[in-house]
């Protein structure tokens, strides 16, 4: 499944493009092109699906008959080794950026870097503290670490017991449907990007939980008829692309579209699956966490070195910046992610599972 790598890297870069959408705007982009990039943070939320049936897909199954306390410790131990290696050097990496603005005379955002939002920052927990700002403090980005490390350790303890029901995975779908569309309703939330202080975690667990029911669903679909995997993909992308030209708030139909796109690709194969089994989609998969984890920090340095004006750039600049980000990644995915990963899991994983 390579083409889930390009996938997630596919993401990442929505993102980017995301936080550099007032430069793209800036140049007359259609608005059928232009909305990809202005609704970029929704890739969070594919993200979080994706990673929920990836973790069910290669875990699961092992839950469902070895739920021990040691299994579900060296599955923390591996999560941690995935993600807290790179978190911490971009994390530390950031200190630079308020000493910078410091000593070249600069305004230093207040409150945004605090030594208190850095600790909880460091330990993943911004998002655990809800109606806070924590989450954007620092590195913002890592506000989604938070919120998949909770979802890992819900997924350690949770997982066994979801194996035993699988059964009931589609009311559990539309059950966890139901209740992100009416949370952020009651809250007067426009998008699934607003009030990430008050609703992050939910929108991080729930939709780490719609990509576990995802992985049940396929499993018992997944030996059926190819053009039905087709047409479920185009008509649930025609539909989201539709609706995210309207004004319709899009917690009411994102999670639940991704969630049909994503079941689509899974049960069929065609070109747009060998498309992204190319080697340049499978290698921007592989740097898809350095990307997203370390772009912010990038744009900051960016715009204090090389920009007097923030908010617009040349055609120069916008490529400049996007060739640095991946320069960047491919180093931090070689030189961080990866020993980083390795090391933690062979010293303090034990057994393998």
């Amino acid at each position: 499944m390579n083409y889930l790598t390009s996938i997630r890297g596919i993401a990442a870069f929505f993102v980017v493009l995301y936080h550099i959408k007032h430069w793209l705007v800036a140049y007359d982009v259609p608005q059928f092109i232009s909305i990809f990039f202005e609704k970029g943070y929704l890739a969070v939320d594919f993200f979080f699906l994706l990673s929920g049936f990836i973790i069910s897909f290669n875990y699961m199954k092992h839950f469902s008959s070895n739920d021990t306390w040691q299994a579900k410790k060296v599955f923390i131990i591996k999560r941690i080794a995935r993600i807290y290696p790179l978190h911490v050097f971009v994390l530390l990496s950031y200190l630079s950026i308020p000493l910078a603005l410091y000593l070249t005379n600069r305004v230093v955002p207040e409150g945004a870097f605090t030594a208190e939002s850095f600790f909880i920052k460091l330990m993943l927990l911004d998002l655990w503290f809800i109606s806070s700002d924590f989450w954007s403090m620092w590195n913002t980005p890592s506000w989604t670490i938070s919120g998949e490390f909770c979802a890992y350790l819900a997924f350690a303890f949770t997982a066994g017991f979801i194996a035993k029901f699988r059964r009931y995975a589609v009311i559990a779908l539309l059950v966890s449907l139901g209740i992100t569309a009416i949370a952020y309703t009651v809250i007067g939330a426009r998008s699934l990007g607003d009030n990430i202080g008050d609703l992050g975690l939910l929108r991080c667990v729930f939709g780490f939980f719609n990509g576990m029911c995802l992985y049940i669903i396929h499993y018992r679909l997944k030996d059926k008829e190819i053009a039905f995997g087709k047409w479920l993909f185009c008509i649930s992308f025609l539909s989201f692309y539709g609706l995210i030209l309207t004004t319709t708030a899009n917690h009411f139909y994102a999670p639940g579209l991704f969630f049909c796109m994503l079941l689509g690709l899974l049960l069929s194969k065609g070109p747009i699956h060998r498309l992204l089994e190319l080697k340049p989609f499978i290698w921007l998969g592989d740097i898809s966490y350095s990307v997203y984890l370390s772009h912010t920090f990038l744009l900051n340095w960016f715009v204090m070195l090389l920009m007097e004006d923030s908010q617009n750039a040349s055609i120069f600049n916008i490529f400049a910046y996007i060739a640095i980000v991946l320069i960047f990644s491919t180093m931090c995915y070689q030189l961080v992610e990866v020993p980083g990963r390795r090391l933690i899991s062979r010293k303090f994983a034990s057994k393998g599972i």
